[in-house]
């Protein structure tokens, strides 16, 4: 994306600003101008707006209609103004290491070849990651003073809430939680305040705009299949806390009463080696029958308590965390940065996979021991 932008107003319509993600399989996950209005709905760059081009047939996408669109400067009339097709469908290229600089050059440089003798001229397209696009045309656009043109000052809102584009939904299913928030950068700063738009993508799922202004909104949709998804967790893991704690503390117990009986036992033999000899024969005639009466009212202790409160620990510390970010979400609290396996937000976060992991393999690590 250029950060390079003016503002212009004699600018055309412009196919090359579209960025839907309609289908990644059917356009090799590059950005495309098809939309099917229902979970990929029609976007554009740099403040255009979207406008259907009647003239192009409608197609099916899983059974779920598509149609092409085009993007226009926002001042032009939407009833008076008659939209066509001008482009080719997208094409991509992924950047590697290895070709980086070579096909960095081709996009760049415009020395990207179109073979159809139509559509001659290629227009580059918004960028996601490694992957650039771009569509061949029938004509160019010339920029102005080497700028990008952008209407992003005329624009309140835009139906995306981060640099790539993704369609801003919001809602949930059992174990997927989609949350509302804004996290537009570049030109798109301004756009940080979410609100939800009368277009339903499902009965648990809805679209909304990142604008320039409004009010702080909630991230989650607390309805009952949020609620289905949280609440038996942080119920059962303050069961497991509780109930490790409490195995811990039991089986702690008799350690720190066999401590301190060795620590006592110790202590009397030190002090008592100078009356030894004078109160053996009275010991001897007054020893019970039952040398272990005492003993026998002490807790049991072996090896083997230890080795059950090791196993308590991690099932401690897991359900602890879980308990503590499922809290959180309960009580809409959300950071994009970091967040847990339930929470779809399209940025991957390994801490909370690999946390589970890592206390679960703790455990089958000292039961594989155990049997050795």
């Amino acid at each position: 994306m250029s950060s390079d932008v003016t503002a212009s107003s004699d600018a055309r319509c412009d196919e090359s600003k579209c960025v839907s993600w309609l289908s990644g399989d059917l356009f090799r996950f590059s950005f495309t101008c098809y939309s099917d209005k229902f979970l990929h709905p029609m976007t554009c760059a740099h403040g255009y707006t979207p406008r259907i081009v009647d003239a192009e047939p409608i197609g099916l996408n899983l059974l779920v209609p598509y149609q092409y669109y085009t993007c226009c400067p926002p001042h032009l009339p939407p009833n008076n103004f008659i939209v066509s097709r001008h482009c080719s469908n997208s094409s991509s290229i992924f950047i590697n290491d290895a070709n980086k600089a070579e096909e960095t050059g081709i996009i760049h440089n415009s020395t990207i070849i179109c073979e159809d003798k139509k559509r001659p001229y290629p227009r580059k397209m918004a960028n996601w990651g490694k992957m650039e696009s771009f569509v061949c045309c029938d004509s160019i656009i010339e920029p102005t003073d080497n700028k990008t043109i952008n209407f992003v000052d005329e624009t309140e809102c835009v139906p995306f809430s981060d640099e790539n584009y993704l369609a801003s939904t919001v809602g949930t299913s059992y174990g997927l939680i989609i949350p509302m928030s804004c996290n537009n950068k570049g030109i798109y700063s301004e756009f940080q305040f979410p609100k939800i738009v009368d277009q339903t993508v499902s009965p648990s799922f809805y679209h909304y705009e990142c604008c320039k202004t409004g009010s702080k909104t909630l991230p989650f949709l607390q309805n009952a299949t949020f609620k289905w998804t949280i609440y038996p967790q942080i119920a059962v893991s303050i069961i497991s806390v509780i109930s490790c704690m409490v195995l811990i503390i039991a089986l702690l117990i008799p350690l720190g009463l066999y401590a301190r009986k060795t620590y006592e036992e110790s202590t009397n033999t030190n002090t008592s080696t100078s009356t030894n000899t004078n109160t053996r024969s009275c010991v001897n005639r007054s020893r019970p029958t039952n040398t272990n009466a005492n003993a026998s009212t002490d807790p049991p202790f072996s090896g083997y308590n230890l080795y059950l409160i090791y196993l308590a620990i991690p099932d401690m510390i897991l359900n602890t965390y879980l308990l503590g970010i499922y809290s959180s979400y309960a009580n809409q609290k959300y950071d994009h940065h970091f967040n847990g396996l339930i929470i779809h937000d399209r940025t991957f976060h390994p801490f909370e996979g690999a946390f589970v992991i890592a206390c679960s393999t703790a455990n089958l690590v000292r039961i594989l021991f155990a049997e050795v």
